[in-house]
Protein backbone atom coordinates (compact mmCIF):
# COMPACT_ATOMS: atom_id res chain seq x y z
CA UNK A 1 0.00 0.00 0.00
CA UNK A 2 1.57 3.44 -1.21
CA UNK A 3 1.42 6.17 1.43
CA UNK A 4 -0.77 8.98 0.16
CA UNK A 5 -0.95 12.79 1.60
CA UNK A 6 -4.78 12.80 1.12
CA UNK A 7 -5.51 9.69 2.93
CA UNK A 8 -3.32 10.75 5.87
CA UNK A 9 -4.42 14.13 5.78
CA UNK A 10 -6.44 14.48 8.94
CA UNK A 11 -3.24 12.73 10.52
CA UNK A 12 -0.58 15.84 9.25
CA UNK A 13 -2.90 18.45 10.12
CA UNK A 14 -3.30 17.52 13.56
CA UNK A 15 -1.08 17.07 15.75
CA UNK A 16 -2.36 14.65 18.84
CA UNK A 17 -3.18 11.82 15.98
CA UNK A 18 -0.05 9.65 15.56
CA UNK A 19 1.56 6.96 14.17
CA UNK A 20 1.74 4.40 16.92
CA UNK A 21 4.34 2.20 14.82
CA UNK A 22 6.42 5.14 14.44
CA UNK A 23 6.35 5.92 18.05
CA UNK A 24 6.62 2.51 19.33
CA UNK A 25 10.25 2.35 16.79
CA UNK A 26 11.53 5.47 18.24
CA UNK A 27 11.05 4.30 21.86
CA UNK A 28 12.75 0.96 20.90
CA UNK A 29 15.65 2.95 19.39
CA UNK A 30 15.79 5.45 21.89
CA UNK A 31 16.12 2.52 25.05
CA UNK A 32 18.68 0.74 22.14
CA UNK A 33 21.26 3.81 21.60
CA UNK A 34 21.20 3.78 25.49
CA UNK A 35 22.91 0.75 25.25
CA UNK A 36 25.91 1.74 23.64
CA UNK A 37 26.07 5.16 25.19
CA UNK A 38 25.69 3.83 28.31
CA UNK A 39 28.74 1.44 28.06
CA UNK A 40 30.92 4.90 26.49
CA UNK A 41 30.31 6.72 29.68
CA UNK A 42 31.57 3.58 31.88
CA UNK A 43 34.37 3.35 29.38
CA UNK A 44 35.14 7.11 29.73
CA UNK A 45 34.67 7.35 33.37
CA UNK A 46 37.18 4.19 33.76
CA UNK A 47 39.77 5.63 32.11
CA UNK A 48 39.70 8.41 34.13
CA UNK A 49 40.34 6.11 37.01
CA UNK A 50 42.70 3.80 35.20
CA UNK A 51 40.30 1.30 36.08
CA UNK A 52 39.08 -1.54 33.99
CA UNK A 53 35.50 -2.66 33.86
CA UNK A 54 36.19 -6.41 35.63
CA UNK A 55 33.63 -8.54 32.81
CA UNK A 56 32.93 -12.11 32.79
CA UNK A 57 34.63 -14.25 29.31
CA UNK A 58 30.51 -15.30 29.05
CA UNK A 59 29.27 -12.25 29.10
CA UNK A 60 31.93 -10.46 27.76
CA UNK A 61 31.37 -12.66 24.11
CA UNK A 62 27.54 -12.85 23.93
CA UNK A 63 26.02 -9.59 25.47
CA UNK A 64 29.55 -7.25 24.62
CA UNK A 65 30.26 -8.81 21.73
CA UNK A 66 27.81 -10.91 19.75
CA UNK A 67 24.25 -8.76 20.98
CA UNK A 68 26.16 -5.51 20.91
CA UNK A 69 28.41 -5.53 17.60
CA UNK A 70 26.02 -7.97 15.62
CA UNK A 71 22.26 -6.36 16.94
CA UNK A 72 22.52 -2.79 18.38
CA UNK A 73 25.76 -1.07 17.45
CA UNK A 74 24.87 1.17 14.75
CA UNK A 75 21.30 -0.27 13.99
CA UNK A 76 19.24 1.84 16.72
CA UNK A 77 21.04 4.97 15.15
CA UNK A 78 20.06 3.49 11.60
CA UNK A 79 16.72 3.02 12.81
CA UNK A 80 16.27 6.42 14.27
CA UNK A 81 17.67 8.09 11.06
CA UNK A 82 15.09 6.08 9.11
CA UNK A 83 12.23 7.78 11.44
CA UNK A 84 13.51 11.15 11.28
CA UNK A 85 13.46 10.58 7.35
CA UNK A 86 9.82 9.62 7.19
CA UNK A 87 8.86 12.39 10.04
CA UNK A 88 10.50 15.42 8.04
CA UNK A 89 7.89 14.36 4.74
CA UNK A 90 5.17 13.80 7.23
CA UNK A 91 6.14 17.69 8.29
CA UNK A 92 6.59 18.43 4.46
CA UNK A 93 2.76 16.25 3.33
CA UNK A 94 1.98 17.92 -0.09
CA UNK A 95 -1.49 18.79 1.94
CA UNK A 96 0.33 21.20 4.06
CA UNK A 97 2.20 22.78 1.61
CA UNK A 98 -0.99 23.38 -1.04
CA UNK A 99 -2.50 24.76 2.42
CA UNK A 100 0.30 27.04 3.63
CA UNK A 101 3.05 27.21 1.39
CA UNK A 102 6.04 28.87 1.72
CA UNK A 103 5.47 28.92 5.37
CA UNK A 104 5.62 25.10 6.11
CA UNK A 105 9.08 25.71 4.31
CA UNK A 106 10.06 28.30 6.38
CA UNK A 107 9.05 26.65 9.31
CA UNK A 108 10.29 23.05 7.90
CA UNK A 109 14.05 25.17 8.22
CA UNK A 110 13.19 26.98 11.48
CA UNK A 111 12.93 23.39 12.91
CA UNK A 112 16.39 21.92 11.38
CA UNK A 113 17.71 25.27 12.92
CA UNK A 114 16.51 24.89 16.37
CA UNK A 115 17.74 20.62 16.09
CA UNK A 116 21.23 22.47 15.13
CA UNK A 117 21.26 24.51 18.11
CA UNK A 118 19.89 21.56 20.74
CA UNK A 119 22.69 19.38 19.02
CA UNK A 120 25.33 22.19 19.98
CA UNK A 121 23.99 22.93 23.24
CA UNK A 122 23.58 18.54 23.90
CA UNK A 123 27.59 18.13 22.99
CA UNK A 124 29.20 21.24 24.09
CA UNK A 125 27.04 22.07 28.01
CA UNK A 126 26.29 18.38 28.67
CA UNK A 127 29.12 16.92 27.58
CA UNK A 128 28.21 14.09 24.98
CA UNK A 129 30.52 14.96 21.89
CA UNK A 130 28.64 11.81 19.73
CA UNK A 131 25.30 13.78 19.75
CA UNK A 132 23.24 13.29 16.66
CA UNK A 133 20.68 16.05 17.00
CA UNK A 134 23.39 18.13 15.02
CA UNK A 135 23.63 15.75 12.53
CA UNK A 136 20.42 15.17 12.13
CA UNK A 137 19.37 18.93 12.14
CA UNK A 138 22.38 19.41 9.05
CA UNK A 139 21.23 16.38 6.97
CA UNK A 140 17.40 17.30 7.19
CA UNK A 141 18.41 20.39 5.20
CA UNK A 142 18.96 18.31 2.07
CA UNK A 143 15.72 16.18 1.99
CA UNK A 144 12.92 18.89 0.73
CA UNK A 145 14.24 18.90 -3.36
CA UNK A 146 13.96 14.55 -3.05
CA UNK A 147 10.22 14.72 -1.54
CA UNK A 148 8.67 14.12 -4.55
CA UNK A 149 10.66 11.24 -5.76
CA UNK A 150 9.04 8.11 -6.12
CA UNK A 151 9.96 4.90 -3.38
CA UNK A 152 11.78 2.99 -5.81
CA UNK A 153 14.00 5.94 -7.08
CA UNK A 154 14.50 6.51 -3.52
CA UNK A 155 15.57 3.10 -2.34
CA UNK A 156 17.79 2.92 -4.71
CA UNK A 157 19.31 6.52 -3.78
CA UNK A 158 19.44 5.47 -0.34
CA UNK A 159 21.31 2.70 -1.05
CA UNK A 160 24.16 4.59 -3.62
CA UNK A 161 24.16 6.77 -0.56
CA UNK A 162 25.14 4.07 2.24
CA UNK A 163 27.59 2.39 -0.13
CA UNK A 164 29.37 5.61 -0.92
CA UNK A 165 29.74 5.72 2.95
CA UNK A 166 31.04 2.04 3.03
CA UNK A 167 33.76 3.28 0.91
CA UNK A 168 34.64 6.35 3.12
CA UNK A 169 35.32 3.72 6.55
CA UNK A 170 38.23 2.41 5.63
CA UNK A 171 40.08 5.90 5.53
CA UNK A 172 38.67 7.06 8.66
CA UNK A 173 41.73 6.19 11.49
CA UNK A 174 41.18 9.08 13.45
CA UNK A 175 41.83 8.69 16.96
CA UNK A 176 39.41 11.61 17.57
CA UNK A 177 36.64 8.51 16.86
CA UNK A 178 36.87 6.34 19.23
CA UNK A 179 36.98 7.86 22.21
CA UNK A 180 37.17 12.15 23.60
CA UNK A 181 40.15 12.66 25.99
CA UNK A 182 39.86 13.52 29.73
CA UNK A 183 42.04 15.48 31.80
CA UNK A 184 43.15 13.46 35.49
CA UNK A 185 43.80 15.98 38.11
CA UNK A 186 44.68 13.59 40.59
CA UNK A 187 48.11 14.48 42.60
CA UNK A 188 50.50 11.79 41.43
CA UNK A 189 51.46 11.41 45.04
CA UNK A 190 48.22 10.48 45.88
CA UNK A 191 46.48 8.52 42.97
CA UNK A 192 44.91 5.37 42.85
CA UNK A 193 45.30 2.85 40.24
CA UNK A 194 43.77 0.00 40.10
CA UNK A 195 44.45 -2.64 37.46
CA UNK A 196 42.84 -6.24 36.98
CA UNK A 197 44.87 -7.99 33.99
CA UNK A 198 42.55 -9.86 31.72
CA UNK A 199 43.21 -13.64 33.64
CA UNK A 200 41.28 -12.14 36.25
CA UNK A 201 38.65 -10.22 34.57
CA UNK A 202 35.80 -12.56 36.31
CA UNK A 203 33.91 -10.54 38.63
CA UNK A 204 34.29 -12.75 41.25
CA UNK A 205 37.68 -12.79 41.54
CA UNK A 206 39.97 -12.17 44.41
CA UNK A 207 41.02 -8.92 42.22
CA UNK A 208 37.78 -7.52 41.44
CA UNK A 209 36.99 -8.00 45.52
CA UNK A 210 40.05 -6.19 46.65
CA UNK A 211 39.50 -3.70 43.94
CA UNK A 212 36.21 -3.37 45.62
CA UNK A 213 37.78 -2.98 49.13
CA UNK A 214 39.75 -0.16 47.75
CA UNK A 215 37.18 2.34 47.12
CA UNK A 216 36.36 3.92 50.60
CA UNK A 217 39.81 4.25 51.05
CA UNK A 218 40.49 6.11 47.15
CA UNK A 219 38.33 9.09 49.06
CA UNK A 220 40.44 9.78 51.58
CA UNK A 221 43.30 9.48 49.28
CA UNK A 222 42.38 12.71 47.67
CA UNK A 223 40.77 11.38 44.47
CA UNK A 224 39.15 14.00 42.58
CA UNK A 225 36.73 14.18 39.93
CA UNK A 226 38.48 16.44 36.78
CA UNK A 227 36.40 19.80 37.56
CA UNK A 228 33.18 20.99 34.51
CA UNK A 229 36.21 23.09 32.93
CA UNK A 230 38.70 20.11 32.52
CA UNK A 231 35.54 17.93 31.15
CA UNK A 232 34.60 20.56 28.56
CA UNK A 233 38.17 21.06 27.65
CA UNK A 234 38.73 17.30 27.06
CA UNK A 235 35.79 17.12 25.24
CA UNK A 236 36.11 20.34 22.30
CA UNK A 237 38.75 17.97 20.01
CA UNK A 238 35.97 15.21 19.55
CA UNK A 239 33.12 16.89 19.27
CA UNK A 240 34.74 19.41 16.63
CA UNK A 241 35.26 16.30 14.89
CA UNK A 242 32.06 15.12 15.08
CA UNK A 243 30.52 17.73 13.73
CA UNK A 244 33.04 18.76 11.08
CA UNK A 245 35.06 16.29 9.80
CA UNK A 246 33.24 13.01 10.38
CA UNK A 247 30.15 14.68 9.66
CA UNK A 248 31.32 14.79 6.17
CA UNK A 249 33.21 11.80 5.57
CA UNK A 250 31.02 9.31 7.35
CA UNK A 251 27.46 10.89 8.79
CA UNK A 252 26.26 12.31 5.64
CA UNK A 253 26.54 9.11 4.05
CA UNK A 254 25.19 7.30 6.89
CA UNK A 255 22.37 9.51 8.18
CA UNK A 256 21.84 10.57 4.91
CA UNK A 257 20.97 7.17 3.02
CA UNK A 258 19.06 6.05 6.19
CA UNK A 259 16.66 9.03 6.09
CA UNK A 260 16.37 8.55 2.67
CA UNK A 261 15.24 4.99 2.80
CA UNK A 262 13.09 6.13 5.65
CA UNK A 263 10.94 8.60 3.02
CA UNK A 264 10.83 5.67 0.80
CA UNK A 265 9.22 3.29 3.67
CA UNK A 266 6.80 5.77 5.00
CA UNK A 267 5.41 6.20 0.79
CA UNK A 268 5.54 2.81 0.48
CA UNK A 269 3.27 2.20 3.78
CA UNK A 270 5.91 0.25 5.79
CA UNK A 271 6.57 2.60 8.24
CA UNK A 272 2.42 3.06 8.76
CA UNK A 273 1.76 -0.57 9.85
CA UNK A 274 -0.21 -0.86 6.86
CA UNK A 275 1.31 -4.08 5.10
CA UNK A 276 0.37 -7.26 6.54
CA UNK A 277 0.98 -9.57 9.32
CA UNK A 278 3.33 -11.97 6.61
CA UNK A 279 4.91 -9.18 5.53
CA UNK A 280 6.20 -7.88 9.00
CA UNK A 281 7.03 -11.52 9.91
CA UNK A 282 9.11 -12.06 6.57
CA UNK A 283 11.08 -8.64 7.06
CA UNK A 284 11.95 -9.65 10.62
CA UNK A 285 13.04 -13.00 9.89
CA UNK A 286 14.79 -12.21 6.42
CA UNK A 287 16.50 -9.26 8.66
CA UNK A 288 18.02 -10.50 11.65
CA UNK A 289 19.10 -13.48 9.37
CA UNK A 290 20.68 -12.00 6.56
CA UNK A 291 22.17 -9.26 9.02
CA UNK A 292 23.03 -11.08 11.99
CA UNK A 293 24.93 -13.24 8.97
CA UNK A 294 26.56 -10.20 6.92
CA UNK A 295 27.51 -8.49 10.04
CA UNK A 296 28.74 -10.90 12.71
CA UNK A 297 32.84 -11.22 12.48
CA UNK A 298 33.39 -15.12 13.25
CA UNK A 299 30.79 -15.38 10.01
CA UNK A 300 32.92 -12.73 7.90
CA UNK A 301 36.08 -14.53 8.53
CA UNK A 302 35.47 -17.86 7.38
CA UNK A 303 33.79 -16.69 4.24
CA UNK A 304 36.69 -13.77 4.12
CA UNK A 305 39.39 -16.89 4.33
CA UNK A 306 37.40 -18.85 1.57
CA UNK A 307 37.39 -15.51 -0.94
CA UNK A 308 40.65 -14.06 0.42
CA UNK A 309 39.17 -10.88 1.39
CA UNK A 310 41.70 -8.19 2.48
CA UNK A 311 39.91 -5.53 3.67
CA UNK A 312 37.29 -6.34 5.87
CA UNK A 313 34.80 -3.27 5.85
CA UNK A 314 34.76 -3.18 9.29
CA UNK A 315 33.53 -7.06 9.52
CA UNK A 316 30.79 -7.03 7.17
CA UNK A 317 29.96 -8.88 4.38
CA UNK A 318 28.34 -6.54 2.51
CA UNK A 319 29.91 -3.27 4.15
CA UNK A 320 29.26 -1.87 7.57
CA UNK A 321 26.05 0.87 6.48
CA UNK A 322 24.18 -2.10 4.37
CA UNK A 323 24.84 -4.82 7.38
CA UNK A 324 23.33 -2.14 9.51
CA UNK A 325 20.35 -1.22 7.22
CA UNK A 326 19.68 -4.89 6.97
CA UNK A 327 19.08 -5.74 10.32
CA UNK A 328 17.41 -2.04 10.92
CA UNK A 329 14.56 -3.72 8.74
CA UNK A 330 14.56 -6.20 10.98
CA UNK A 331 13.90 -3.70 14.01
CA UNK A 332 10.97 -2.81 11.96
CA UNK A 333 9.47 -6.05 11.37
CA UNK A 334 9.85 -7.27 14.55
CA UNK A 335 8.00 -3.83 16.49
CA UNK A 336 5.58 -4.38 13.71
CA UNK A 337 4.62 -7.55 14.45
CA UNK A 338 4.26 -7.32 18.37
CA UNK A 339 1.65 -4.41 16.91
CA UNK A 340 -0.84 -6.58 16.18
CA UNK A 341 -0.72 -9.03 19.01
CA UNK A 342 -2.60 -7.91 21.67
CA UNK A 343 -0.51 -9.76 24.75
CA UNK A 344 2.02 -7.10 23.73
CA UNK A 345 0.13 -4.44 23.69
CA UNK A 346 1.54 -2.99 26.87
CA UNK A 347 4.70 -3.28 25.53
CA UNK A 348 4.00 -1.13 22.75
CA UNK A 349 2.13 1.15 24.87
CA UNK A 350 5.41 1.73 26.75
CA UNK A 351 7.49 2.08 23.74
CA UNK A 352 5.26 4.63 22.46
CA UNK A 353 4.94 6.22 25.45
CA UNK A 354 8.92 6.61 25.54
CA UNK A 355 9.09 7.65 21.58
CA UNK A 356 6.51 10.59 22.03
CA UNK A 357 8.71 12.41 24.26
CA UNK A 358 12.11 11.34 22.24
CA UNK A 359 13.64 14.66 22.26
CA UNK A 360 13.55 14.99 26.35
CA UNK A 361 14.33 11.56 26.81
CA UNK A 362 17.56 11.50 24.61
CA UNK A 363 18.52 14.59 26.22
CA UNK A 364 17.61 12.73 29.62
CA UNK A 365 19.70 9.93 29.21
CA UNK A 366 22.74 12.34 28.92
CA UNK A 367 21.82 13.59 32.12
CA UNK A 368 21.22 11.06 34.14
CA UNK A 369 24.41 9.32 33.05
CA UNK A 370 26.23 12.75 33.87
CA UNK A 371 24.79 12.31 37.13
CA UNK A 372 25.95 8.53 37.97
CA UNK A 373 29.47 8.49 35.90
CA UNK A 374 30.32 11.79 36.48
CA UNK A 375 29.11 13.35 39.59
CA UNK A 376 28.32 10.19 42.34
CA UNK A 377 31.32 8.03 39.85
CA UNK A 378 34.45 9.38 42.98
CA UNK A 379 31.82 7.31 45.37
CA UNK A 380 30.80 4.26 42.68
CA UNK A 381 34.32 3.76 40.28
CA UNK A 382 35.34 0.66 41.73
CA UNK A 383 31.69 -1.13 41.71
CA UNK A 384 31.33 -0.40 37.86
CA UNK A 385 31.86 -3.98 36.88
CA UNK A 386 30.09 -4.59 32.96
CA UNK A 387 26.91 -6.67 34.86
CA UNK A 388 26.44 -3.28 37.08
CA UNK A 389 26.67 -0.83 34.48
CA UNK A 390 23.79 -2.96 32.91
CA UNK A 391 21.98 -2.53 36.01
CA UNK A 392 21.81 1.10 35.55
CA UNK A 393 20.77 0.99 32.11
CA UNK A 394 17.67 -1.02 33.19
CA UNK A 395 17.19 1.37 35.73
CA UNK A 396 17.83 4.80 33.50
CA UNK A 397 14.95 2.56 30.80
CA UNK A 398 12.40 1.77 33.80
CA UNK A 399 12.52 5.51 34.66
CA UNK A 400 11.58 7.08 31.25
CA UNK A 401 9.69 4.29 30.58
CA UNK A 402 7.72 5.45 33.91
CA UNK A 403 7.92 8.94 33.39
CA UNK A 404 6.63 9.21 30.08
CA UNK A 405 3.63 7.40 30.91
CA UNK A 406 2.81 9.48 33.60
CA UNK A 407 3.66 12.87 31.56
CA UNK A 408 1.65 11.65 28.94
CA UNK A 409 -1.24 11.20 31.13
CA UNK A 410 -1.24 15.36 31.80
CA UNK A 411 0.30 17.00 28.77
CA UNK A 412 -0.14 16.56 25.13
CA UNK A 413 3.98 16.55 24.77
CA UNK A 414 7.13 16.50 26.18
CA UNK A 415 8.70 19.33 27.99
CA UNK A 416 11.30 19.70 25.20
CA UNK A 417 9.20 18.77 22.35
CA UNK A 418 6.65 21.34 23.85
CA UNK A 419 9.56 23.89 23.70
CA UNK A 420 10.73 23.18 20.20
CA UNK A 421 6.68 23.77 18.98
CA UNK A 422 7.13 26.91 20.43
CA UNK A 423 9.95 27.91 18.77
CA UNK A 424 8.65 26.60 15.47
CA UNK A 425 5.37 27.71 15.64
CA UNK A 426 4.82 30.72 17.73
CA UNK A 427 3.14 31.47 21.32
CA UNK A 428 0.08 29.26 21.67
CA UNK A 429 0.07 27.74 18.62
CA UNK A 430 -1.59 24.30 18.13
CA UNK A 431 -0.11 23.91 14.22
CA UNK A 432 1.00 20.39 13.26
Amino acid sequence: MAFSPNQTEAATQAPYIRYVLMDALRGFALLGILWINIQVFADEINSVFNVQIAIQPFLTDYLSSRFSDDIIEGTMRGLFSILFGASAIIFLSEVKLASQGLLIVDRYYRRALLLIAFGIIHAYVLLWPYDVLFVYGIISMLLFPIRKMAPRYLFLLGIIVLMMGDWQLPDDSSAANQSMEVTQTMDEDESVEIYLPASQMNSNSDAVIEANSLQASSRTAGLVLPSYANWFQGNIDTVIYQHAEKLYKDYIFDVGGMMIIGIALLKTGVLLGSRSQLFYFLMMLLGYGLGYLVRDPVVYTQVASMLNYKDSMDESLLGYNLGRLIMSLGHIGLIACLLNIKWFAFLIHMLSAVGRLTLTNYIMQTVLCLLVFYVFSGYLFAWFTFIKVLYILFAICSIQIVCSLLWLKYFKFGPLEWLWRQLIYGKGSNSA
